[in-house]
């Protein structure tokens, strides 16, 4: 989970830190970008609603990977159609799971850890998906700025997210019983 939460943070900040250059590159105006943000805003609210019952059904990391899955979709979307449309569609995909990302990755945390661990462990994710956060514009960014441009460093998003779908997927589910009690034993009077 900790190397696809860093895919995650690598590939969803390459999309949101390039898709409007690349918008506006491929002669998109002003209004239907900001469309395009309002779109992707609100979806991002109504998100978390849609992914709530998935990711609190799906075991191991397949929750993580069908919002991986579906980020990949909304990445791509520009890429094979320059129409408002796809950039619509784009930000519905996108704006509708990124948020959900964190959901997901936390209830895997706490299905498969005992409480004690959940605060290490979330923290140890949120880690991983900062580094991302620093890798991938620097990386999208130096694609991006050869002969190729944009479209090149959007494709590095969609690679990234998809390796985070596929790393997910390896994740297996464990359950901790929630009736388990932490005891402890006194050596002094220990047998």
């Amino acid at each position: 989970m900790l190397v696809s939460y860093g895919l995650f943070g690598a590939g969803y900040i390459a999309y949101m830190t390039f898709i409007v250059a690349f918008l506006k590159g491929n002669g998109t105006g002003p209004g239907k970008i900001t469309v395009f943000w309002m779109v992707l805003g609100v979806a991002s609210i109504v998100g978390a609603f849609i992914w709530a019952r998935p990711i609190a059904r799906l075991r191991g990391g397949r929750g993580p990977a069908m919002v991986l899955a579906v980020l990949s979709a909304g990445a791509l979307l520009p890429l094979v159609s320059r129409s408002p449309e796809a950039a619509i569609g784009s930000a519905l995909l996108f704006g509708g799971s990124f948020l959900s990302m964190v959901t997901a990755v936390t209830a895997v945390a706490r299905r498969s850890l005992a409480p004690h661990h959940w605060t290490p462990a979330i923290a140890g994710l949120t880690v991983a998906c900062a580094l991302g956060q620093c890798l991938g514009p620097l990386f999208a960014g130096v694609l991006s700025d050869s002969s190729a441009g944009l479209s090149v460093g959007l494709t590095l998003s969609v690679g990234v997210l998809l390796a985070g779908a596929v790393v997910a997927l390896t994740q297996k589910h464990y359950e901790i019983p929630t009736h388990s009690v932490v005891t402890t034993v006194d050596p002094s009077t220990a047998e």
